[in-house]
């Protein structure tokens, strides 16, 4: 069976999906016809890479790939695939709820080299993608009108957007523009070379600040919470942060303890201005 890949759509994750359908799903599906795939070999296989010890949000991936590749064999003509069967995704306890607090993203910070740095500090103002802050360009970049501009081709969904530049932002990339390659583009980069990834950067930085568990993907989530907490609107926030759907932006939305307290503490005021309100026209009523 064709396992279906992103190369028509040209989508920028195409290289890393791929890799793991050839270790997993066509290593495993690759004889059969998709005709015969039913939900009795669906289950064989989550048994499968319940043995490898696989966590259930990478099985529920890879299935949800495998669904996606019969649903394109349906729409084929002729069709490759003549039914779509039941997926049954695995219930998942390991989501991430993690956000990196403004001290602990200042000592991961000052423990990257200017390259990933960078990449840092826009993730975290912004909540963009590693893959869209890996191609920004630096002629995509206006620091007077304080904005980063994102084409639609470097997107994850194909459509343009800005970054807004605030914060620490301005500084960091007057600084880093200043230093870079001009025979280099790209904002990403090391001794010329555009740099696509940071993972052993990362990873030891993290190790330094203390917060070894750290993901950079984190930084998409603590952008989110921090824009919810700056008062802007759902909608403003999906804007900056290239949300499609609110299902997907709640999965982001982690709410802090400062943010609880506070709404606790408007409920507390709101049923106290209640209870002296109620008395006042009980007293009332007396007189």
């Amino acid at each position: 069976m064709r396992i279906g890949s992103k190369r028509y759509s040209s989508r920028k994750t195409t290289n890393d999906t791929e890799l793991r359908v050839n270790a997993h799903l066509r290593l495993y599906f690759g004889a059969m016809k998709a005709q015969t795939l039913g939900t009795t070999a669906i289950k064989q296989y989550v048994a499968h890479r319940r043995r490898q010890q696989a966590e259930p949000a990478t099985i529920n991936k890879e299935l949800s790939w495998l669904r996606r590749a019969i649903r394109l064999g349906c729409q084929h003509e002729p069709p490759l695939a003549l039914r779509v069967p039941h997926f049954k995704m695995l219930p998942t306890e390991n989501v991430r709820e993690g956000v990196l607090e403004y001290e602990t993203y200042r000592l991961v910070r000052n423990a990257l080299p200017g390259y990933a740095r960078i990449a840092l500090v826009i993730a975290f103002h912004t909540g963009a993608r590693k893959g869209e802050i890996a191609a920004i360009r630096k002629d995509r970049i206006d620091l007077k009108a304080e904005r980063i501009t994102l084409p639609g081709k470097t997107t994850k969904n194909a459509s343009p957007r800005y970054l807004p530049v605030y914060g620490d932002m301005k500084a960091e990339l007057d600084m880093v523009m200043a230093a870079g390659s001009s025979d280099c583009p790209f904002l990403i980069q090391r001794a010329g070379v555009r740099v696509h990834d940071w993972k052993k950067a990362w990873a030891t930085a993290c190790k330094t600040a203390e917060v070894p568990e750290a993901l950079f993907h984190d930084l998409r989530r603590t952008a989110v919470t921090n824009m919810i907490e700056a008062g802007l609107t759902e909608k403003e926030a999906m804007e900056i942060s290239g949300h499609k759907t609110r299902a997907v932006f709640d999965q982001y939305h982690i709410a802090s303890d400062r943010r609880m307290k506070a709404n606790a503490q408007k409920l507390a005021d709101h049923l106290k201005a209640a209870v002296e309100d109620a008395g006042g026209r009980q007293k009332e009523a007396i007189n």
